[in-house]
């Protein structure tokens, strides 16, 4: 099993990686080594992976650990495996809560494609069972312009949302991908957004390795995303209004919500292949 520190000195982020599942997670910490993705369990440096990065503010603290399962019947059959417009809602579990003021490690049996076992080095308190402070926000609620498809691929999705007044930076993540028609597609996979006041979001996925220049946009009212939507991928992110066509304007006001997944399954189980999708609305 390997051991990951939460909450030690100069912990500033932590990055997991999703293939169905959670296969691994890593944290990040001023002054050491970072993570090598292309060492990372197998099949999780590819197309088919999602790479979620998660900075936090500063003096804040990992403060709970939960879980979540598809719920399996007396049969022994994954719920998941059925028709995603009819599956059950998948189940979160609260695992711990971790001590307010001291590191706490635990220890992951991980493989590659999910997180097997989780263990505490020491006891935590455990509260019990209780609802889960997660939002749920669903595709038909949104992204601008959507075409007739995207209910297709409403199932399974991953969103993030930001703020977008008192920004300072914004970072694309660029990546290269297999778009919705299996196609190789470069494009902006994610964005870390940075604000005058010291916080900092990510949308969408990030890789710390492949991150392009900061955008500065403190005197900027706005910027302009070209989208792709035969691809359902960023293509683009320019400061400024920019007046040709499939480019998408958002200024910097109200909030940014990023829908987005990394995977398509054929007609069974087995029959899956990679591709990677977002899409993105403006709410003001």
């Amino acid at each position: 099993m390997n051991s990951l520190l939460l909450n030690g000195v100069g912990m500033r982020s932590l990055s997991a990686a999703i293939l169905r599942h959670c296969s691994t997670i890593f944290a990040h910490y001023a002054g050491l080594p970072g993570l090598n993705y292309e060492n990372a369990p197998s099949l999780a440096s590819g197309n088919k992976v999602l790479w979620l990065h998660f900075i936090l503010d500063e003096r804040e603290k990992i403060s709970e650990i939960w879980t979540w399962k598809n719920p399996i019947s007396e049969k022994g059959i994954v719920d998941a495996l059925h028709r995603w417009d009819h599956r059950v809602t998948t189940k979160w579990e609260h695992i711990a809560d971790l001590p307010p003021d001291e590191p706490t490690t635990i220890f992951l049996e991980e493989s590659w494609d999910s997180i097997g076992q989780l263990a505490l080095q020491s006891e935590a308190p455990i509260q019990g069972a209780r609802e889960p402070p997660i939002e749920n926000v669903t595709v038909e609620e949104g992204p601008d312009n959507q075409p007739d498809w995207v209910a297709e691929y409403s199932w399974g999705t991953h969103y993030s949302s930001a703020p977008l007044s008192g920004l300072s930076t914004i970072t694309p993540y660029w990546g290269k991908t297999r778009g919705l028609k299996q196609q190789d597609v470069e494009g902006v996979l994610g964005l870390i957004l940075r604000y005058n006041d010291g916080r900092a979001r990510v949308l969408g996925q990030v890789r710390l390795d492949s991150l392009g220049e900061p955008l500065d946009v403190t005197n900027c009212d706005g910027i302009s995303l070209k989208y792709v939507w035969e691809e359902a991928v960023l293509e683009n992110v320019q400061l400024g209004r920019v007046g040709e066509d499939g480019w998408m304007w958002m200024p910097l006001e109200g909030s940014m919500t990023w829908w987005f997944d990394g995977r398509r399954w054929g007609e069974s189980y087995w029959s899956w292949t990679s591709s990677y999708y977002c899409f993105i609305k403006h709410f003001g």
